[in-house]
């Protein structure tokens, strides 16, 4: 946080740059400790700290922040936090602020004017007190989608016995969790920041270590508190992490080595990953249709695009997937509707996706 550059002066005074911090943190309702290592911080405070040290970096000369997706990985009270620092940073009208974001409601409820972007094209500015919901949709993706998106998916699946089943799952948040998972059928699971919602998936994949309880895949039973992802993997679960960047993908490998990861053991020419990789981008629209190309160079929705549909598409089994890509949220909404409109069929050992989220408009069917 503190104002010293490298060769700017002989010494630094660290006592005075760390009662500067907390000066800082003060005047913003912050409760930080500036001997605390970054390591050591939430997902909220990493994010406030970015931001105020952005601002005393500028100093009085600060005329516009840039915020790019800045509450992707936060719980709501993070994000609430996160918003009260930057209404306090425009506040005095010295500086202006440039959010980036597919979260609609956050843009609604946070901005004054909105650009949409369609194609890498603008589609015109609008002021968002005279938006709603539906009609920033509609200018996203272009058209009206008034009976094109609607809860449930009308599909039944009373009488098929289950694909997974997990039993008596406790891990240290969740006490108790039973449900079933038939061929084809979506699962939708969510929860309030918290509640323990998002530590089910990591335990069925053994990212995170459950303290009891089963995953039954037909007549296969594996006990999680031993089960790997190594386990998982060859008993034909997969699971999309929440972070794709830090979790689930390598930005400086190609688009066809991260969409087909869970599988790369078994795909040893490279002309059948590639392969692979094209049936995967085209099935999700994922742009460039370039197998080659660096994951990391794509945009983010089309990352996320490529890889939840690599989750499921690989191998047949169960795909566990954190905060899928959620209509008009957190991937543009095209891209969505041409992801959830080709679910899995509901046949014996088909797959079967059981996405997680903390959206209240995420609508969870089955």
């Amino acid at each position: 946080m503190g104002s010293a550059v490298a060769g700017s002066r002989p010494w630094i005074s660290w006592r005075q740059e760390k009662d500067s911090a907390r000066a800082l943190f003060a005047a913003y309702g912050i409760d930080l400790d500036p001997d605390a290592p970054v390591s050591s911080l939430s997902a909220t405070e990493r994010a406030l700290l970015a931001i105020l040290r952005a601002v005393e970096e500028l100093g009085d000369r600060r005329t516009l922040l840039v915020l790019d997706e800045p509450t992707v990985f936060l719980p709501r009270e993070g994000t609430d936090l996160l918003f009260s620092v930057v209404r306090e940073i425009v506040a005095d009208r010295k500086a202006a602020v440039l959010f980036v974001s597919h979260d609609l409601d956050e843009v609604l409820d946070h901005t004054d004017r909105v650009t949409i972007l369609r194609d890498g094209l603008s589609q015109g500015t609008h002021r968002t007190d005279g938006l709603t919901a539906a009609s920033l949709i509609d200018l996203i993706v272009g058209r009206a989608l008034d009976g094109e998106h609607h809860a449930g998916t009308g599909r039944v699946f009373a009488g098929v016995p289950p694909l997974a089943q997990v039993s008596g799952l406790v891990t240290p948040a969740v006490d108790g969790i039973d449900f079933a998972v038939r061929p084809g059928e979506i699962v939708g699971l969510t929860g309030i920041a918290g509640s323990g919602y998002d530590d089910i998936l990591p335990a069925l994949y053994g990212a995170v270590r459950a303290r009891s309880g089963d995953l039954s895949l037909g007549a296969t039973r594996m006990p999680l508190p031993s089960i790997t992802p190594i386990d998982a993997l060859d008993a034909g679960v997969v699971y999309v992490p929440p972070d794709r960047k830090i979790e689930g993908s390598a930005p400086e490998l190609t688009v066809a080595e991260n969409v087909t990861l869970p599988v790369l053991g078994r795909l040893v020419k490279p002309r059948v990953l590639n392969g692979l990789a094209a049936r995967i981008a085209d099935q999700c629209d994922v742009r460039p249709r370039d197998p080659q190309a660096t994951y990391g160079s794509l945009s983010g929705g089309n990352q996320q695009k490529a890889l939840s549909a690599s989750g499921c598409r690989p191998i047949p089994g169960w795909c566990c997937s954190p905060n899928p890509p959620k209509a008009w949220m957190w991937v543009p909404a095209p891209a969505s509707s041409r992801c959830f409109a080709t679910p899995p069929p509901a046949a014996p050992g088909s797959s079967s996706p059981v996405p997680i989220t903390n959206s209240s408009r995420c609508s969870a069917t089955g």
